[in-house]
């Protein structure tokens, strides 16, 4: 196939016949050596991208953003494209469902961002390669760049890596709709870089247990729908939070029994589920929130006038399904609110 020397961007979709990109055979694609991003989109056949008879030591690839969508039989992502290629710094997998895992014992060295969702096949992130010499702990842990984990909809995943570190670059992780994943990380006392952790329906997640209260530079941090979490951190939440959103856990009730009031950068609250309570605030809620979003208290019957006009810098809150709810006492709202939302009360 010539012509294609200078090409840069390549996308193929709905190729129903096409097995792999590279191989011997006569119609396969040159080296591109400029290739930067690789597109691939409902190619029901394609096991592999390069062929087992090719030489991937040779096969330089210089690609960065690599995105790959509906391809069903694919088994496995090859050396050339993963660990060969110092450029590749985004890879989007969906729809892969004979994927197994995404790599072998490390991630690629240059990655940054990593989204992974619907993928039925999927049992973990990085597995063990017997015949690699490097330590899986130290590879994924301390040498990857990766900066965004978004991982949705895989409903054998059972856990990331198997050393249950978390690459220490990390900043950004998302984890949606995985009902076989009891844990993201064994602790996170190396993850001083995180910024958002985001976790939801996850109905065997065990819990955030192991320093994610020493995470000092967490701002953002929503859990929701993991009936499986029984306890949280002693220490509580790091203090630097800004959004904190907890619904529909069985943890849910010792929140107010440890108090937020020490969440002094605290902007957005928001809680869901919480069955036992009558009335609220019947704890100190931090004075800088500015947004506050209640949902499905069945039980609220009223609410304290007392807590919420301490919250002098409260601009909007939302009030959701909380159908015991009669009325709002005369002086029971801030003076700061501007927003106010009720909704199947």
């Amino acid at each position: 196939m010539e012509g294609l020397a200078e090409l840069e961007n390549l996308s193929i979709e709905s190729c129903e016949e096409l097995t792999t990109l590279w191989s011997d055979k006569v119609g396969s694609l040159p080296h591109l050596p400029f290739l930067h991003s690789l597109d691939i989109y409902n190619c029901p056949k394609l096991v592999s991208l390069v062929a087992e008879e090719v030489d991937q030591e040779r096969l330089q690839l210089g690609i960065t953003s690599f995105t790959i969508r509906d391809c069903i039989a694919l088994k496995s992502l090859p050396k050339a494209l993963m660990y060969n290629n110092m450029c590749l710094q985004f890879i989007e997998i969906k729809k892969c469902d004979s994927l197994t895992h995404f790599a072998r014992s490390h991630l690629p060295p240059a990655l940054k961002k990593l989204y992974i969702s619907d993928c039925k096949s999927m049992s973990n992130l990085v597995e063990d390669d017997d015949n690699d010499t490097n330590n899986s702990s130290c590879s994924c842990g301390i040498s990857s760049l990766l900066e965004v984990l978004y991982v949705s909809n895989c409903p054998c995943l059972e856990f990331l890596t198997s050393s249950g570190e978390l690459p220490a670059t990390l900043q950004c992780l998302d984890i949606y709709s995985c009902p076989k994943l009891e844990s993201v990380a064994k602790s996170f006392h190396h993850n001083s870089f995180l910024t958002s952790i985001n976790i939801s329906n996850c109905e065997k997640m065990q819990g955030l247990q192991n320093g994610i209260h020493s995470l000092t530079s967490l701002r953002d941090l929503e859990i929701r729908n993991c009936p499986s979490i029984l306890s949280f951190s002693k220490e509580g939440f790091p203090t630097n939070l800004t959004t904190l959103s907890i619904a529909y856990l069985k943890i849910t009730e010792a929140l107010f029994d440890w108090g937020l009031d020490n969440l002094t950068y605290l902007d957005h609250l928001e809680i869901g589920g919480c069955h036992h309570l009558v009335s609220f605030p019947d704890m100190t809620l931090p004075a800088s929130l500015t947004s506050l979003s209640i949902s499905d208290f069945s039980n609220l019957e009223c609410l304290s006038s007392e807590g919420l006009r301490k919250l002098t810098s409260l601009k909007t809150l939302w009030i959701f399904e909380c159908k015991k709810l009669t009325c709002f006492s005369e002086d029971g709202l801030p003076p700061s609110l501007l927003e106010l939302d009720i909704s199947k009360c």
